[in-house]
């Protein structure tokens, strides 16, 4: 008898914790690029939340995102180096950011 209830509370300790797994807000990994650039900006950039697109697609892409657009990737690019130049690690902006990506299209977007 023991062993039924002790198994009946494995069971749904179980199904419990798989169901608390699914409503998690987290949703997964954050995307590598900053929270303000979710929708045109990433796309235009990335090929997906993780992978950024080629040289030659984020150029092309670039004409396409209007001047403010442009101007929030600027800035943000500009808060990653000098984060990065002092060492203080992220900015509030790119705190989701990849800094490896981040570092390469950053260089990408300064030499276009």
């Amino acid at each position: 008898m023991t062993r039924k209830i002790i198994a009946a509370t494995v069971i749904t300790l179980g199904m419990a914790t798989a169901a608390l797994a699914q409503t998690s807000t987290q949703g997964g990994e954050s995307p590598a690029y900053p929270e303000a650039w979710k929708g045109d900006i990433a796309s235009a950039l990335y090929a997906d939340q993780h992978t950024l697109r080629t040289q030659d697609e984020v150029k092309t892409n670039w004409a396409k995102l209007n001047a403010d657009q442009q101007a929030q990737v600027k800035k943000d690019c500009s808060a990653t180096a000098q984060a990065a130049a002092t060492k203080s690690g992220e900015s509030s902006a790119t705190a989701n950011a990849n800094p490896a990506t981040m570092t390469e299209l950053c260089g990408w977007i300064g030499a276009m």
